[in-house]
C-alpha cells in the first residue's frame, strides 16, 4: 500500500492515555489489523512519549511503530513548529505516506505533516477522518457567531479542502461536509466506527434487573438529567434504578438532582473499558439522550453487548437503529422516554429480540473485519489522488493566529503581526527576504482596497472623493451632452457627469451586480431620467446610438488590443473626445524593483499592462488619436485625447 501510515492524533489525545484508561486494545485493533499493508505505523501525537510498558503494548506484527510526541511539553504551536526533525527522523527512507486524522480537530499537525512529506518529495496521500462534526459541535457549545467557531470551521474546511479523501462516519456528516466545503462526493468514503466483539448474548434473567445504564460525559449535551427525570413518572409503576458512568462538571448537580428527585442513581467515574463493556453486557438497558453525536461508540458498544438501547431522537443517535426492530428511538422529553422504558421492562421476550437483533445487525455493519477493507480502500484513493496532482516541492504549510487578536485593538495587533513577520522575513537569505516582502506588499495592497470599499459608508472606493479624478472628468467633458462611460463600474464616475455637467449618460458594464448598484446609485441621486446603465462586453456589443464623449476610467488596463479597440470605438460612437484615466508603471520605484526581484508588480492580476507616458501616448496614437491633455497624479495617467481630424479641426480653428 505504501511505506508508512501516519496517524495524527486530536490535541489532548495520546498513546500513554489510551493506555492508561484501558482503550488501547479498542484504538488499536485497527492498526493492528492495517500493519501488514505498510511498512511502518506511525503516532503523531503532541502529547508526552508513551511509557515502556505502553510502548511494548503497540505492536503490529512485523510492522515497526514509531511515536513522534511531545517529550518536553511543549506549548502546541511551538510543539508544531519543532516537528519537523522528529517527522523526518520518524519517516526516513519513506517514498510514500498515508497521512489519516483520527478527529478533523487534528487538522494543523495533520497538514503540517502533509506539507513536510510533499516538501520532501513523498507521495503523500491526505485521509481527514472525522468521527463528529467538529464545527457544528463547537458552534452549538458556544453559538454559530462565536470567534472559536469560525476558527473551528475555518480549520475544518481548509483540512477538508486539502485532503485527497475525507471519511465520515454517518452519510448525514458527509453531505454536510460537502454542502459546506464545495467537496466533490467522489472524493468522500462512509467508514463507521467499528467495534469488536463482545462476547456471547446474555439472557434477560443473567442481566441486572431494571437497570438503565447511562454513560459519557456529565455535561448538558449528553443530558442524563432528562433520564433521571424519566425514572421519577417511573417511580410508583415500574421501579428502576439509573446507572450513570462518566465524569463532568454536572456530576455533583445530578447527583443533587437524583437525590431531590428521589429516584434510584449511583454515579461511577469513567471505568476500564472492559469493565464497562461488562456492564453494557449486564445491564437491562442502555439509554442514550445526547443532543447531538457523530457515530457514538457507546451505543454501537452496547448494541453489541446486546443491551436494548433507546436514544433520543437527535442527529447521529439513530443512524444505526431501526425503531422497534434494533433499538428505540424516543424523543428528548421525560414522558416519552418513560412510556417506552416503562414496557420495554415489563416485557422480557421483547427486551431479547431488540438485543438480539442489535447485536446481529451492529456486528454485520460496524465489525473490524468490515471496517478494515473500507479503510484500506480509502488509503489507496487518497494516494491515487496524490499521485494525480502532487504539488510542486508541497504545498506551505498554514500560517495561524490565534483568535484573541481579534478582540485586541487593532493597533497592537499591527505590532504583534510586524514582529510576526520581521521574525520570519529575518531568517530568510536577503533575496528570498526580498522577494517575500515584495510580493506580500502586492496581496496587502488588494486588502487595503477590499476592506476601504467595505468600510465606505456608500460601499464606494475611497479614491473617488480623496483623489477628485471626478474632478478631471468633469473638467475635461466641455460642452458634451451625451456621454458613454465604458466599463462603467458601480455608476458613481457616470452619476458624477450627468449630475454636474447636465450630460446624459449611458454606461455600459458587464457584471449584472454592478448594473444594479449603478441603477440604484442613480435612483438615490434622482439621476434615474439622466444616467442609464446597459449591460453588455463593451470589446464587442455596440451601444446604440453615437456621444459627443467616451469615457474610459480604469478599463484600458484591463483590456488586450487597446488601440484597435480604441479605433472601433471611435469609429461606433464618432466622439469628439475620449477621456481615459490608468495607472502608471513609473508610479514609484518599487515597481521596477519587483520586476527585477520577478515578483508580480500589477496593482491588479487582471492588468494587461501598466502604462509608462511613452506606452500611453504611442497607444492612443495606434489608435488613431491625438493626446490634448495629460497629468499625472496619484500614480495614475488622466488624459484627454480628440480623434486625429478633429484634433487636427481644433488646431486650425486655434
Amino acid at each position: 500500500m505504501a511505506d508508512a501510515l501516519v496517524v495524527v492524533l486530536s490535541p489532548g489525545t495520546g498513546i500513554e492515555q489510551w493506555f492508561r484508561t484501558g482503550v488501547m486494545d479498542r484504538e488499536w485493533a485497527l492498526y493492528q489489523q492495517m500493519a501488514p499493508a505498510y511498512g511502518r505505523l506511525v503516532i503523531v501525537t503532541d502529547t508526552q512519549a508513551p511509557s515502556t510498558e505502553c510502548q511494548a503494548a503497540l505492536t503490529a506484527g512485523d510492522t515497526p511503530v514509531r511515536v513522534v510526541a511531545n517529550p518536553e511539553a511543549l506549548e502546541r504551536s511551538a510543539w508544531l513548529a519543532d516537528l519537523g526533525d522528529s517527522l523526518d527522523a520518524a519517516l526516513d527512507g519513506c517514498g510514500s505516506v498515508v497521512i489519516k486524522t483520527n478527529q478533523f480537530s487534528a487538522s494543523e499537525a495533520a497538514l503540517r505533516v502533509l506539507s513536510q512529506a510533499q516538501a520532501a518529495g513523498k507521495t503523500a496521500g491526505l485521509i481527514a477522518r472525522g468521527g463528529y462534526l467538529w464545527s457544528r459541535f463547537e458552534a452549538e457549545a458556544h453559538g454559530p457567531e462565536s470567534k472559536i467557531a469560525a476558527e473551528v470551521a475555518s480549520r475544518e474546511g481548509e483540512l477538508c479542502r486539502r485532503a485527497h479523501v475525507v471519511v465520515g462516519t454517518t452519510r448525514e456528516m458527509l453531505e454536510d461536509l460537502s454542502w459546506r466545503y464545495g467537496l466533490d462526493p467522489v472524493s468522500t468514503q462512509l467508514i463507521p466506527n467499528y467495534i469488536l466483539d463482545s462476547g456471547p448474548l446474555l439472557s434477560p434473567d443473567e442481566r441486572a434487573f431494571n437497570t438503565v445504564l447511562v454513560c459519557g460525559q456529565l455535561v448538558e449535551r449528553k443530558r442524563v438529567a432528562l433520564v433521571l427525570r424519566a425514572a421519577v413518572l417511573l417511580k410508583d409503576s415500574t421501579p428502576i434504578k439509573v446507572e450513570v458512568v462518566g465524569d463532568g462538571p454536572l456530576r455533583n448537580e445530578l447527583i443533587a438532582l437524583a437525590k431531590e428527585l428521589g429516584v434510584s442513581a449511583t454515579f461511577t467515574p469513567k471505568l476500564q473499558h472492559e469493565e464497562l463493556l461488562e456492564r453494557m453486557r449486564r445491564c437491562t438497558m442502555f439509554v442514550q439522550m445526547s443532543q447531538r453525536e457523530g457515530h457514538p461508540k457507546t451505543v454501537l458498544e452496547a448494541m453489541s453487548a446486546g443491551a436494548p438501547v433507546v436514544v433520543a431522537d437527535a442527529p447521529g443517535l439513530g443512524d444505526q437503529i431501526a425503531h422497534g426492530v434494533t433499538g428505540l428511538i424516543c424523543p428528548a422529553e421525560p414522558s416519552p422516554l418513560a412510556h417506552l422504558l416503562g414496557p420495554l421492562i415489563e416485557d422480557k421476550d421483547w427486551r431479547e429480540s431488540i438485543g438480539e437483533a442489535a447485536q446481529l445487525h451492529i456486528r454485520r455493519a460496524c465489525a473490524l473485519e468490515v471496517v478494515v477493507p473500507k479503510e484500506l480502500d480509502a488509503a489507496r484513493a487518497a494516494l491515487a489522488s496524490a499521485r494525480k496532482a502532487e504539488p510542486a516541492g508541497g504545498a506551505a504549510a498554514p500560517v495561524r493566529w490565534s483568535p484573541e487578536l481579534l478582540s485586541q485593538d487593532p493597533m497592537l495587533a499591527v505590532r504583534a503581526w510586524r514582529d510576526s513577520l520581521h521574525g520570519y522575513a529575518k531568517r530568510l537569505d536577503p533575496q528570498t527576504a526580498a522577494r517575500f516582502l515584495a510580493a506580500l506588499d502586492g496581496w496587502t495592497y488588494s486588502m487595503q482596497g477590499e476592506a476601504a470599499v467595505r468600510a465606505d459608508p456608500q460601499g464606494l472606493h475611497p479614491k473617488h472623493r480623496l483623489t477628485g479624478y471626478h474632478d478631471f472628468f468633469v473638467d475635461a467633458m466641455g460642452e458634451a451632452k451625451a456621454v458613454l462611460d465604458l466599463g462603467s463600474g458601480v455608476g458613481a464616475l457616470a452619476c458624477s457627469i450627468a449630475q454636474r455637467c447636465g450630460a446624459s449618460v449611458v454606461g455600459q458594464e458587464l457584471d449584472p451586480a454592478n448594473i444594479t448598484k449603478a441603477q440604484a446609485h442613480a435612483e438615490k441621486m434622482q439621476l434615474a431620467a439622466e444616467c442609464r446603465f446597459v449591460q453588455g462586453d463593451i470589446t464587442t456589443d455596440r451601444v446604440e446610438g453615437t456621444f459627443d464623449a467616451i469615457v474610459l476610467s480604469n478599463v484600458l488596463e484591463h483590456l488586450v488590443g487597446r488601440p484597435e479597440l480604441l479605433a472601433k470605438w471611435v469609429e461606433w460612437y464618432q466622439p469628439k473626445r475620449v477621456l481615459i484615466r490608468v495607472p502608471s508603471y513609473d508610479r514609484e520605484w518599487r515597481v521596477p524593483w519587483k520586476d527585477e526581484l520577478g515578483v508580480d508588480s500589477r496593482l491588479d492580476e487582471t492588468h494587461e499592462i501598466e502604462f509608462t507616458r511613452e506606452a500611453l501616448e504611442a497607444e492612443v496614437a495606434a489608435g488613431g488619436m491625438r493626446v490634448t491633455k495629460l497629468e499625472h497624479r496619484w500614480g495614475e495617467y488622466w488624459l484627454v485625447a480628440e480623434p486625429a481630424q478633429e484634433a487636427g479641426q481644433s488646431a486650425s480653428a486655434a
